[in-house]
C-alpha cells in the first residue's frame, strides 16, 4: 500500500526531539487548539501559504501569478478564505517570502528524506521523529512509514498528545522505540478551556499505553499562569510515576513562537515576555524528585 498525506515540513539535524541526531517529520493537522501552540502552521488539516513580510521586496510577481486574484497592492495582503493554497505564488516568488506549508507526500518520498542522514543516526543513536500537528491522526500512513524505517534500521520516536482513538495508537506503537506524550493539564476543566478538549481520553490512553510500551516520556510545556503551578506539576509527575513511566520532562516556555503566527497573519497570545529561569527549573525538578522519592525522574529541557 502506498498512501499520501499532507506533510508540513521535514527538518534534518534536530537535537531536541529525541535521542541523538534526528530528522523530524511534521504532519499537518491537529484536533487540539492549544492557545500557546508553537507550531501553528501544523494545526490546520489544509495546505496554507506562509508569508514572511521581512523578505518581501514588493516586486508584484505574486499579484500577477495568483489565479484566484486574492493578492493585491503589490504585496502579500490577501483574502485567505479565497486562497486555495495552490502554491503558484510561492513557486514564483524570487526571494522565498512565500512558502507552501502542507505538501502531499508519499511514504517513499518521506523515507528518501529520512535516509539522507542514516549515517548520523547510526553514529549518534539517533533516528526519525514523527511530530506535528498530531501524527497519530494519520495512523495508516505512519504505520507504513514505520515499517519502511524498520526495514532500513532507523530508530523511531513519535511525539503525540494521545488525543486519538486507541485503535490508532494500537496500530502504531509496536513499531515505535520511544513515545513522547504531551500532558497539557491534569485538571479537566482547565484542559478543556485552554486546549478545546477534555483530557479524559488522553489520560486513559496513557494508562493503557503504559501497560504495553516500556519507553514513554511524559512532557509538559510550562505555560505561565496556565499549567505551571507547583500543584499541577506535582500531580502530573505523580500520575506518570504511578503508571511506571521512567521519565517526565518539563519544557520551558517558548517565547519564539510569535514569528510563526506572523507568517500565517494570525494573532499571537503571549503568556510572558520571558521564559523560566534555569535556577527556577533546577529547583522545581529537585523538589518534585524529592517528593516522589526518585533522584532522576523529573527533568527540564529547552
Amino acid at each position: 500500500m502506498h498512501v499520501d498525506t499532507l506533510i508540513a515540513n521535514i527538518v534534518r539535524g534536530s537535537l531536541h526531539d529525541g535521542r541523538g541526531i534526528r530528522t523530524v517529520v511534521y504532519f499537518k493537522g491537529c484536533n487540539m487548539k492549544c492557545k500557546w501552540c508553537h507550531n501553528p502552521e501544523c494545526i490546520s488539516f489544509q495546505s496554507e501559504i506562509l508569508y514572511a513580510d521581512s523578505k518581501c521586496i514588493r516586486c508584484g510577481v505574486c499579484v500577477e501569478t495568483c489565479t484566484n486574484h486574492v493578492i493585491y497592492d503589490d504585496k502579500h495582503v490577501f483574502n485567505r478564505e479565497g486562497c486555495t493554497a495552490c502554491g503558484e505564488c510561492a513557486s514564483n516568488c524570487p526571494v522565498n517570502a512565500l512558502e507552501l506549508c502542507g505538501v502531499n507526500m508519499s511514504t517513499d518520498t518521506v523515507l528518501k528524506e529520512i535516509l539522507k542522514d542514516k549515517h548520523y543516526y547510526d553514529t549518534s543513536s539517533g533516528g526519525v521523529t514523527f511530530s506535528g500537528g498530531e501524527c497519530l491522526l494519520h495512523p495508516e500512513y505512519v504505520l507504513e512509514l514505520c515499517k519502511l524505517c524498520k526495514e532500513n534500521a532507523v530508530s523511531i520516536t513519535i511525539e503525540t498528545a494521545l488525543n486519538v482513538s486507541w485503535e490508532a495508537i494500537e496500530l502504531v506503537y509496536p513499531y515505535v522505540d520511544t513515545i513522547y506524550v504531551d500532558i497539557k493539564h491534569m485538571d479537566d476543566e482547565k484542559h478543556c478551556f485552554h486546549t478545546g478538549c477534555s483530557n479524559e481520553r488522553v489520560l486513559n490512553n496513557l494508562k493503557r499505553l503504559a501497560k504495553v510500551h516500556g519507553d514513554i516520556i511524559v512532557r509538559t510545556p510550562l505555560i505561565p499562569r496556565v499549567n505551571d503551578s507547583y500543584e499541577n506539576l506535582v500531580e502530573t509527575a505523580k500520575f506518570a510515576h504511578n503508571l511506571g513511566i521512567k521519565r517526565v520532562e518539563f519544557l520551558r516556555y517558548n517565547i519564539l513562537g510569535k514569528s510563526k503566527y506572523g507568517l500565517l497573519q494570525k494573532d499571537y497570545v503571549s503568556y510572558s515576555d520571558e521564559t523560566q529561569a534555569k535556577e527556577y527549573m533546577d529547583d522545581l525538578c529537585q523538589r518534585i524528585n524529592c517528593l516522589i522519592g526518585e533522584g532522576d525522574f523529573v527533568f527540564w529541557v529547552e
